[in-house]
């Protein structure tokens, strides 16, 4: 796998179904802009001869779920000829092993035409991969660009997903500084939400801890290693007497810890509030390292999806992407440092 954003996407690219659908239906959403990339790049964009019949068998759940009073499959037609999508020839050849059913002829219909995959899918992207098919996320296509007005070359990003309820996930990508491995009494913030969760390892009892304005604690013991990558997941949801916090953390590619704890409330949740980054609300308590990506999103981040993550070097959830991102989210891009 070539190093992050070093891919050249002006070759042959190849989108799922539900990348397409996303482009067609949320127009203001990170798949339209990845397509939109694309095309100013000249770059060949294709779909498998299956997509029709595919959007034509889940026409009357797009119908509700958009409140469409067309044809959806005639918004997708639509969509391909003005974007000029492709395509791609029926998919040759066995299937490939360990690639999931549904997306395998996309899968070998990329490693025919010698393109990539362009999804959201974590688990499709890990699969690709691993059968030795380039695979890539919305993103990653867009950071890549660096035409007039984007921002090329990017290797840390802040992306906040405003969530629409009182629980949501975190999720970051870390480099501890050179205090990883020092027992020291100081505390280093990855965030904290104004009136809701603080995100933090301890530098003295060496743990990953979440902390809410009550003062309650969710720790998680995990020694760190000077320049280790580090991936950590914060995960909430309601329950009848609060919230549950699932806590999860990772050295990359290594195997994942959780800590869980019910308490009583986390604030205001992980709604429309300021988010403090690389610090404390109060502008202490320094991260004094490098975070590389963070996500603080509606929605959640199951223990099964975090793995996948763990397990890449670039990947992440994408709150960008939400049907109703008009309404719902707020997308913000900015160096961290």
């Amino acid at each position: 796998m070539k190093p992050l954003f070093d891919y050249d996407f002006s070759k042959r690219v190849i989108l799922d179904t539900n990348t397409l659908l996303n482009a067609t239906f949320n127009r203001g959403g990170l798949a339209a802009h990845a397509i939109s990339v694309l095309r100013r790049m000249a770059t060949p964009v294709y779909v498998t001869p299956s997509i029709e019949a595919e959007v034509g068998r889940v026409s009357d759940r797009l119908k509700r779920k958009y409140r469409l009073a067309y044809d959806p499959a005639q918004a997708v037609r639509t969509v391909l000829r003005a974007q000029g999508i492709l395509f791609a020839p029926p998919p040759r050849g066995p299937p490939i092993p360990h690639v999931n059913k549904i997306d395998e002829p996309i899968a070998r219909a990329a490693r025919h035409l010698d393109a990539a995959i362009i999804t959201d899918d974590i688990e499709f992207i890990v699969e690709a991969r691993a059968a030795g098919i380039e695979a890539w996320q919305y993103w990653e296509v867009s950071r890549s660009y660096s035409g007039d007005g984007e921002l090329p070359d990017l290797s840390k990003v802040v992306r906040y997903g405003a969530p629409n309820g009182k629980c949501g996930y975190i999720f970051v990508r870390a480099v501890p500084g050179s205090w990883a491995g020092l027992k020291i009494e100081e505390r280093f913030s990855i965030c904290e939400i104004s009136e809701g969760l603080w995100l933090y390892y301890d530098g003295l009892s060496e743990q990953w801890k979440v902390q809410t304005p009550a003062g309650e604690i969710v720790r998680l013991s995990m020694p760190l290693e000077n320049d280790g990558h580090y991936i950590v997941g914060v995960n909430l949801r309601p329950t009848e007497k609060g919230c549950h916090i699932a806590l999860m953390a990772a050295k990359q590619g290594g195997q994942e810890a959780i800590a869980r704890a019910d308490v009583r409330a986390a604030g205001k949740g992980i709604g429309n509030s300021e988010l403090s980054i690389g610090h404390n609300r109060h502008q202490l308590e320094h991260w004094n390292g490098a975070i590389k990506d963070l996500v603080v999103a509606s929605g959640s981040l199951p223990p099964r999806t975090f793995r996948l993550l763990v397990s890449t070097e670039d990947l992440s959830p994408n709150p960008a992407d939400s049907d109703t991102l008009a309404e719902a989210v707020q997308r913000v891009i900015a160096l961290v440092r």
